[in-house]
């Protein structure tokens, strides 16, 4: 088994995205002032950001027969992604509209919710689950992810978890198979009080972690993340950057954290400063995943801003697949 290798189930759409300075009103045109497209879905952009890092990603997910698809194949491949394990079914493929005033807003494709993988797509792959030292999904592809899940778990494979509020609202009895077979969740704020009913963030994090999970890593936007177990909890302070889009920014946290934490084994303090400096690079390109860091960008974001000693330490155990 390899150290870098994990899997990375879930969802791949084709973005569209426009940078407004207000939104449109009823039956008004607008200029964007700046737009772009390109491969993006959450679970699609974490597997690309952790590819980036140097860790070996496959990415177990579904496409039409349309052009679209066959961007979204090439794309993936292009970034170092093994994208063998995908299934193409259907004649189109998801397309999601973002728009970026300040924060984003996204359509969702409808397709988000028709085109999935079903357990017989996982067990396809059973063999190929194995190998891997952990599996990272959304939960998007609810049944298909629980078989693989219970695969993995049965293997001795790490298994983490994005929790984003759309997911979390199916409620913690259709979600309760995923949460006990969790070894790290990273929900977001929304996510984590759509799913404990918490106001805080971090007392919804507490909530979380006393449902037997044995790590919970949250984001929390310019207040930095915090990453809790049965016997710490630790806060990071974010960095400052000129925001253009966060889109992304948080898979991009996910993929670091879990590069730097699960593969590398660094602390978790240290793995949360490294993934809150590859959120803040995202955050100030456009695109879900255009400003997704490779290791030289990283390091030199880390010295730039008060962390040279651990800019060297990435630097002297990384591996930079550029």
């Amino acid at each position: 088994m390899d150290k870098r290798k994990g899997l990375f189930l879930g969802e791949v759409v084709f973005d569209i995205s426009h940078v407004l300075d207000r939104m449109p009103a009823p039956d008004e045109k607008r200029n964007a002032r700046s737009q772009g497209f390109g491969c993006g879905g959450v679970t699609a952009n974490t597997a690309i950001g952790f590819s980036r890092l140097g860790g070996y990603a496959s990415f177990m997910g579904i496409i039409g027969k349309d052009i679209f698809g066959k961007f979204l194949f090439d794309a993936l491949k292009a970034e170092g992604v093994d994208a063998s394990t995908m299934t193409v079914r259907g004649e189109e493929t998801p397309i999601n509209s973002i728009w970026i005033i300040g924060n984003k807003r996204i359509a969702q494709s409808p397709l988000m919710e028709t085109l999935a993988l079903t357990p017989d797509d996982v067990r396809c792959c059973q063999d190929i689950i194995l190998k891997f030292k952990f599996l990272h999904t959304t939960c998007i592809h609810l049944d298909a992810t629980i078989e693989a899940m219970k695969l993995a778990k049965a293997a001795g494979v790490k298994i983490s978890v994005d929790m984003e509020k759309q997911i979390a609202a199916r409620g913690k009895r259709a979600l309760a198979p995923v949460l006990k077979m969790t070894d790290i969740i990273f929900p977001n704020k929304d996510g984590a009080k759509q799913l404990t009913g918490e106001d805080s963030p971090v007392k919804a994090a507490e909530a979380l972690l006393k449902m037997g999970i044995p790590l919970v890593v949250m984001t929390m936007g310019s207040k930095g993340s915090v990453a809790l177990t049965q016997g710490a909890k630790i806060v990071t302070p974010a960095f400052h950057c000129k925001s253009v889009d966060p889109t992304g920014a948080g898979d991009e946290f996910c993929a670091a954290f879990l590069y730097y934490y699960v593969m590398l084994e660094l602390p978790i303090g240290e793995a949360l400063k490294v993934a809150n400096a590859a959120a803040a690079i995202n955050c100030m390109t456009l695109g879900a995943q255009a400003g997704m860091p490779y290791l030289d960008g990283l390091c030199t974001f880390l010295a730039n801003n008060g962390e040279k000693a651990l800019a060297n330490k990435l630097a002297g155990r990384g591996l930079d697949k550029r």
